[in-house]
């Protein structure tokens, strides 16, 4: 091995190094740089000498092993001696000798050969070849020579070019280093300024606005206990004031006050009071100079502004020359409020800012669940067409539930100084009522829209120009952060609608304020077209997050407390979405990040919201307790009527022939509970069945029709020809009339029959409203009138129910059938009668009851030479496809996520028999979800030739009959509050094949197009809960679960919530209607776009069918699957979510599928066998 100097004189670099010689044993680590020919390596401090002995017993060689300190002395001076290199000089390994370029031995051998050959002698020969051999070796040496003289220029020009391209390099870096320093040092010089003349005008201001009075002590100590009247017009009255804390000059100061008139007087003023410590600003209690609590010498009292005191008597509330009594109690020193005062308290600059301080408030942003927060976060800022007014997650780490006040973008005239002027009033408020500091910050909440749209934008512009106080921007208030402050906001290369994403975060301060404790690549929910164009970034912005291909997804201001956030934090699937919350609740705090307590998993099981549920008791949280006394306004009679005999086709049977012949009826039925406990299909299997009609002494049917807005109520008639008596209030909103009747039976109390305690019941309805709502009666923001509605199809009302006051229940897990009535005294003995008669007669039903005679009345239907029943979609396919491309236009522009995108198929046809077309119906396509509801009072359904036909307004059918298999949950509410919605988004067709039906249900439950979909719909919900949910209370204790149906398989969500104590649920209702899964996201917005693209109301399709019961629970489908029956037509409807991933023919054909169980139904009816031929759809 050989060791030898070498100067590297490189910029930046220069040393004298000692460099390896070419040894196969020796191996360098990273920082050694490999050379060519005999340099191989350059020597570093912690090279590793893996053979030759040298160094340490490890074979190292490092810095803590200097040349000197080997036995055999100095170790460099040796290696050196050995090698013949000459110590301490700058000496290169002597090369070897060049072989000769001219002829080899061999080569002169075999050249002497040949020329003997020729004719030479032998001295000849070898005279010649030597000859041949040095002209070669001169012809190689100036060949040689002439590379050499080559590279070495070509090696000239490089470093010609290179020093030039340096050269002018260096002199661009010089200008713009001298440039940027000249704008710095300008800008310091103008914030220099700044600062002074902010400094001037605050002490002005304070100037003028306080007004000082001397008290002399001597006069104080006298006059204390007594109402006197001192020099200055004041007495104070201290309260552990100071606490000998010494304040420094500037640092600021706040403290409690409460002025008397008298002593013990009326109080006239309270409240809290913020400012700097120093001349002309001094607190009662603190001498000037001192700054300690002392019991005498000169005070100082500085008079708050708002008092509008002074010697003139100014103030309507304080008379001229009265005796004033303040307590000032100190609350804290500095910024943050602290329960005791130390010397690492920090003083605050002289230029603060006064203002107000908010402890419970939370983010108008936010999404849906919501938790702790020991005290101060935020109010909040909202936007009039946001995707949520979830403020949930936020509400839960302030631990808030009210005390929010939401600015829509176009409040106030978009006018943000007079929505901030009203907010701070508000504030003051509730600051002085519950006596409790607050601290402000404002949340921007997600689009739709486009940020530079005033319409889409409004107000919030200038809340981020303007605010003070901290700002977060999700999604569009993300982007309008770029856009306020210069940056671009372009369309996405791709839409990301209900689509997961990894965030990966710089480090850095900012980084670790908004996601402190989150580990870098957590997983968020995206929803949004538009993006910051990161080419275009505003300087006063810095990029926090992005994606893995780069898309911003936060910002942070340079100098202002603002953020935004580009996906949502409180989606269902995004991770860490409490923890975000609670770090932005620490920065609006000043104080250092924490970690968030609550849950951070994407979508919380039981367990985890139960786990959630004993940390509210721990924390104090009221459970909601009894609203109304148990004073009974009327009796709820049940009797256990019949055991073991609760079968499907027997209530199919009971129902015909106790019901089958009433002019109103209703029966929600759980077509599909008797399948086989562990099959697919028996997750989605319900319990109870319920049926009844108009027969009771308390009933009634109201309907309500959204063209006329007007409320009908229509009483039945015994024995009269004439049909109802029929009450019309116009202008009555049905809702209303529900929660009056409920109010009115509120008070209720529910017994059996021969025992008058009051009982439980494993079913929640109580009696009430049983019926539907159609999809335009509430939520959709009626303007004018429904657009191009043709007035003369006939159809049902928009809504319709019937006041339920005797009911009989079906459970079919216990294999019992419950009566039921609504009693109030006068009615009471004829109710008991009716129990008595019911159950007679459910035990008659019983003995003649058979299978067989069950399934023949079910082939009831129509002759067999009935016309091919033709069904005509309202629009066509060609129509159908453009609206498919116009909303992914939508899309595109950031107007929509998703849209659900409906079609209407009538068929001109005259179903006689209702009853019978729905017998057929749940037995072909069981659900859990299914009902019939009649109404008939003139017996219209009859023989084609005997019907007439409706024109106009007439054409409002007083008979008509809803055929429902519907599979969704819109809405349950139990009397305790709980309520649950399980959205449907997500469909395929089932297969014969056993195999290729689990691959469909495998294929269905990964698909990244409809789990979008089903997210999207799942968030909505949370949101809709969120209106009326108690904070903390929202979750998803099942996400996108695969359930099996007798005809397809179904995507299915299950979201829960308890209500408010002061919501019921009418309120819930008027949240949460129409259902998400019909409507798309965001609600508000893609109902405008429906309206628009469909052209034509739904009416009853896609709205609710179920019970409202006294007891303010409910049970309500979503309104699909339904075959909407009148005299002289049927009609379906069926759609599908439009998302960008959407394919238009594909989504066409989901359609018709969904639709195809009702169109074959409805041909087994026509033809009266089990040929389903008898009924088609006519695609145009």
């Amino acid at each position: 091995m050989v060791l030898m100097r070498r100067r590297d004189k490189r910029r930046g670099n220069e040393a004298e190094e000692i460099v390896v010689a070419s040894d196969p044993s020796i191996t360098a680590n990273k920082g050694v740089r490999s050379l060519s020919g005999a340099r191989t390596g350059r020597f570093a401090a912690d090279m590793r000498v893996s053979a030759g002995g040298y160094g340490r017993a490890d074979k190292t060689w490092g810095v803590d092993h200097p040349w000197h300190s080997t036995e055999e002395g100095d170790l460099f001076s040796s290696l050196c001696a050995r090698d013949n290199m000459e110590e301490g000089g700058l000496m290169y390994e002597q090369p070897q000798e060049e072989p000769v370029k001219g002829l080899s031995r061999a080569q002169l051998k075999k050249r002497k050969a040949k020329l003997k050959k020729q004719g030479l002698s032998a001295k000849e020969a070898a005279v010649e070849a030597l000859k041949e051999a040095e002209e070669a070796k001169i012809r190689h040496e100036e060949e040689h020579k002439e590379k050499e003289l080559m590279e070495l220029e070509r090696k000239a020009e490089i470093k010609r070019k290179r020093q030039e391209k340096e050269q002018g390099k260096g002199e661009k870096e010089l200008e713009a280093k001298k440039e940027k320093r000249r704008q710095e040092k300008q800008k310091k010089k103008e914030m220099k300024q700044q600062a002074v003349e902010q400094a001037q005008q605050l002490e002005e201001e304070q100037q003028a606005e306080v007004k000082t009075r001397e008290v002399l002590a001597a006069a104080y100590e006298e006059n204390c206990g007594r109402e006197v009247t001192a020099k200055s017009g004041l007495v104070l009255q201290d309260k552990r004031i100071g606490q000998g804390k010494l304040p420094l000059t500037g640092e600021m100061l706040t403290v409690k006050y409460r002025g008397r008139l008298g002593q013990d007087g009326l109080v006239f003023s309270k409240g809290m009071l913020t400012t700097t410590y120093g001349t002309g600003s001094v607190i009662a209690g603190w001498e000037e100079g001192m700054g300690t609590m002392r019991p005498g010498g000169v005070r100082l009292l500085t008079i708050p502004s708002e008092l509008g005191y002074g010697e003139s008597g100014k103030g309507d509330k304080i008379p001229p020359n009265s005796t004033l009594h303040f307590e000032v109690e100190l609350v804290r020193i500095g910024k943050r409020k602290r329960e005791t005062i130390t010397e690492d308290d920090v003083p605050l600059p002289s230029s603060f800012q006064r203002k107000r301080v908010k402890q419970k408030s939370s983010s108008s942003k936010a999404k849906d669940e919501e938790g702790e927060g020991e005290e101060k976060l935020s109010k909040s800022q909202k936007r009039r067409r946001n995707r949520n007014k979830n403020k949930s997650q936020a509400n839960e780490v302030n631990g808030l539930s009210s005390s929010v006040v939401v600015i829509k973008n176009d409040d106030f005239g978009g006018q943000w100084t007079a929505a901030w002027s009203d907010f701070t009033a508000k504030m003051d408020v509730i600051s002085a009522q519950e006596d409790v500091e607050l601290e402000l910050n404002v949340v921007i909440s997600p689009g739709p829209g486009h940020p530079s749209e005033p319409q889409d934008f409004g107000l919030c512009a200038d809340a981020i120009r303007y605010s003070t106080v901290p700002v977060l921007g999700v999604c569009l208030g993300h982007q309008g952060l770029a856009q306020v402050y210069g940056g671009q906001v372009v369309k996405a290369e791709e839409v990301m609608h209900g689509r997961t994403s990894r965030v990966f975060f710089e480090e850095g301060v900012a980084a670790e304020l908004l996601f402190a404790h989150i580990p870098n690549g957590f997983q968020v929910v995206r929803y949004h077209s538009l993006v910051i164009n990161p080419e275009k970034v505003p300087e006063e912005l810095h990029v926090l997050a992005r994606t893995e291909d780069g898309v911003v997804m936060a910002v942070h201001h340079r100098v202002k407390p603002q953020f935004g956030v580009q996906f949502h934090p409180e989606a269902v699937c995004s991770e860490f979405g409490y923890q975000i919350f609670q770090n932005f609740q620490d920065l609006t705090l000043q104080q250092s990040a924490s970690k968030c307590l609550l849950h951070h998993e994407k979508h919380p099981d039981q367990d985890a919201f139960k786990s959630l549920e004993v940390d509210r008791k721990q924390r104090g949280m009221e459970e909601p307790g009894d609203e109304h006394a148990d004073v009974p306004g009327c009796r709820v009679l049940v009797n256990c009527a019949l055991s073991g005999v609760a079968s499907l086709d027997f209530a199919e049977f009971v129902f015909g022939e106790l019901f089958g012949d009433s002019k109103r009826s209703f029966w929600l039925d759980s077509s599909n509970h008797n399948v086989v406990a562990g099959s697919p299909d028996a997750a989605a299997q319900s319990r109870f069945s319920i049926m009844g009609d108009d027969s009771g002494p308390l009933s009634y049917c109201v309907e309500y029709d959204v063209r006329q807005t007007e409320l009908r109520l229509r009483y039945r008639q015994i024995d009269s020809a004439e049909g109802d008596q029929v009450k019309i209030y116009p202008g009555q909103d049905i809702l209303t009339h529900v929660r009056e009747v409920m109010q009115a039976h509120q008070n209720h109390k529910v017994v059996t029959i021969g025992n008058s305690e009051e009982v439980e019941l494993p079913f929640s309805f109580r009696g009430g409203f049983v019926g539907y709502f159609g999809y335009e009666v509430l939520g959709s923001e009626q303007e004018g009138k429904l657009n191009n509605a043709e007035d003369n199809e006939e159809r049902a009302p928009d809504a319709s129910f019937v006041f339920a006051d005797r009911t009989l229940i079906f459970d079919h897990r216990e294999n019992a059938i419950y009566s039921m009535s609504l009693s109030k005294s006068e009615n009471e003995h004829a109710n008991w009668d009716w129990h008595e008669a019911i159950e007679n007669r459910l035990k008659q039903l019983a003995g003649a009851f058979s299978e067989a005679s069950s399934l023949l009345s079910r082939t009831v239907g129509a002759s067999s030479d009935a016309a091919e029943v033709i069904f005509r979609p309202s629009r066509s396919r060609a129509q159908y496809v453009a609206d498919i491309e116009e909303i992914h236009r939508l899309i595109r522009a950031g107007e929509t996520y998703e849209v659900c995108l409906t079609n209407h198929l009538r068929a001109e046809y005259a179903l006689r028999d209702p009853l019978a077309f729905y017998r057929m119906l749940r037995r072909r396509n069981p659900a859990p979800f299914a009902g019939f509801y009649l109404s008939n009072p003139k017996d219209r359904f009859q023989a084609p030739g005997n019907r007439d036909k409706r024109e106009g307004l007439s054409a409002l059918a007083d008979s008509y009959a809803l055929c429902c298999s519907s599979p969704e949950r819109f809405l349950r509410v139990g009397a305790d509050g709980w309520m649950e919605s399980k959205p449907i988004k997500g469909t395929r067709p089932r297969s014969r094949d056993p195999i290729e039906d689990a691959d469909i249900a495998a294929e269905l439950a990964v698909c990244e197009k409809d789990r979008a979909e089903n997210m999207m719909v799942a968030d909505l919900v949370r949101n809709d809960f969120g209106v009326v949910a108690r904070v903390g209370t929202v979750h998803v204790p099942r996400l996108m679960g695969v359930e099996t149906y007798t005809t397809v398989h179904q995507l299915v969500t299950t979201v829960r919530a308890q209500r408010r104590s002061d919501a019921d649920v009418v309120d819930v209702l008027r949240a949460t209607f129409p259902g998400g899964s019909m409507t798309g996201a965001p609600k508000k917005r893609t109902m405008h776009i429906i309206r628009e693209l469909e052209r034509a109301p739904r009416g009853v399709y896609s709205g609710a069918l179920g019970f409202l019961s006294i007891d303010g629970s409910c049970d309500l489908n979503i309104i699909i699957r339904t075959a909407i029956v009148t005299p002289n037509t049927v009609t379906l409807g069926a759609g599908g979510a439009i998302v960008a991933l959407s394919d238009s023919d594909e989504e066409y054909d989901e359609m018709l599928l969904k639709a195809r169980a009702l169109v074959a139904t409805i041909g087994v009816y026509a033809t009266g066998t089990d040929n389903d031929s008898g009924a088609r759809v006519v695609v145009d």
